[in-house]
């Protein structure tokens, strides 16, 4: 659900981006919200990727077609895009997400061994 509602909110004709921007960081410590971004945004950068590759095959008479030749020359945003934009920080990377699910995995995983151990008792 907070997956759909950032989604919605992203559509300029919609909502608001700049909403989805902070909701985006509200749902950030739910790992399924992470785990859903995370698999849309490696699929946005993929289906780009190949969209961008594919479209320098059709243009044969350019010569030296690249993705970033067709992102400044012919002015394709979509093509706008790094050579592997996967791990970067902000989007359409996910390593922000990554981290938001390690530091919500470390955070849960010492709160359970403080539980099992009963430290808090023994204080």
């Amino acid at each position: 659900m907070p997956f759909l509602i950032t989604e919605v909110l992203r559509l300029p004709e919609v909502g608001s981006p700049f909403y989805a921007s902070i909701f985006d960081w509200v749902f950030a410590p739910l790992p399924i919200y992470c785990m859903s971004r995370s698999f849309r945004d490696m699929t946005v950068s993929s289906f780009s990727l190949l969209a961008c590759d594919s479209l320098c095959g059709q243009y044969v008479n350019m010569d030296n077609c690249t993705r970033d030749t067709l992102c400044h020359k012919l002015n394709i945003s979509v093509c706008c895009i790094d050579d592997d934009p996967f791990l970067s920080w902000s989007e359409p990377g996910i390593g922000r997400y990554l981290f938001m699910m390690t530091l919500v995995g470390a955070v849960a995983f010492a709160v359970l061994l403080i539980k099992e151990y009963e430290i808090i008792n023994k204080v």
